[in-house]
């Protein structure tokens, strides 16, 4: 049970429900002219390849978690390496297999983040920034997934470039979670660059992004009750982290900052 339960934890079922909800929303707002079979093939081949992506780059970061992240199921022993390698093949298959049946777009359209999550991994996990940047356009793609296709793709722009700019100052603040064991490997990330400017660079985006908030208001693509939730929730939500962000107890609240824009994510979908 307990070997089953890490194939589970490692392709992180919160995240994989986060990007099935996302896919969702993708879906409903573009009004895709898909049956529910589509759509359940759409978030299953979504999930899956974000189950690749985290297990290939828990593979990848073996050592580092080993200091960072010790109760993760490779470093504390759960699983095997080659399990994982052997895991990380049947979700890319599922995941490919599940979007063919849907089109040959959704196809390519899955086959491409495969790609890149592989790359990130074995290669681009190092490169300040690149990396992030990388890693943040693949987490604000399902919404896009969903409504491939669909001829109102475009009202999904706006809600894809808000979880673009969360997502890139949170993988920012990951990596200043994980500096001490990626430096222990010889793995140079974002954290690495000089603190003043990562505080510059968030503060900027973290403030730019308010006012893109209210654009789909603006714009009537949203209605009131997006503007409730985004007044009551989201920057409520927004603000409470870049306090706790720039207060000097920041060196001990990077997990719960970490943990409260996933949050905001949440709500924002």
């Amino acid at each position: 049970m307990t070997k089953l339960f890490a194939f589970f934890i490692i392709i992180r079922p919160i995240n994989a429900l986060l990007t099935s909800f996302a896919v969702f929303i993708g879906f409903w707002l573009s009004y895709a002219d898909r049956s529910l079979l589509h759509l359940g093939l759409l978030i299953t081949a979504a999930s899956c390849a974000l189950g690749f992506g985290n297990a290939i780059n828990d593979i990848m970061d073996f050592e580092g978690d080993k200091v960072n992240h010790p109760d993760r199921p490779l470093p504390s022993g759960q699983m095997t390496k080659h399990q994982a390698i052997f895991f990380c093949w049947i979700l890319a298959v599922i995941s490919l297999l599940c979007s063919l049946f849907v089109s040959k777009i959704h196809f390519i359209g899955t086959l491409i983040p495969i790609v890149l999550l592989t790359a990130y991994s074995l290669f681009l996990k190092s490169t300040p920034l690149i990396g992030n940047i990388l890693v943040s356009l693949l987490v604000s793609y399902p919404v896009l997934f969903g409504g491939m296709e669909s001829n109102r793709f475009y009202i999904l722009i706006v809600p894809a470039t808000y979880a673009f700019l969360l997502n890139f100052i949170r993988e920012i603040v990951k990596d200043i979670q994980d500096k001490k064991g990626d430096l222990e490997i010889g793995l140079k990330t974002t954290a690495i660059l000089q603190e003043k400017n990562l505080l510059y660079l968030i503060i900027i985006i973290g403030i730019v992004y308010i006012p893109l908030l209210f654009i789909p208001f603006f714009t009537g693509h949203f209605h009131r009750l997006y503007l409730l939730i985004s007044i009551c929730i989201i920057i409520p939500l927004h603000l409470y982290w870049l306090l706790i962000f720039f207060s000097k107890k920041r060196a001990s609240h990077v997990k719960k900052i970490s943990q409260l824009i996933k949050m905001e994510m949440l709500c924002g979908l």
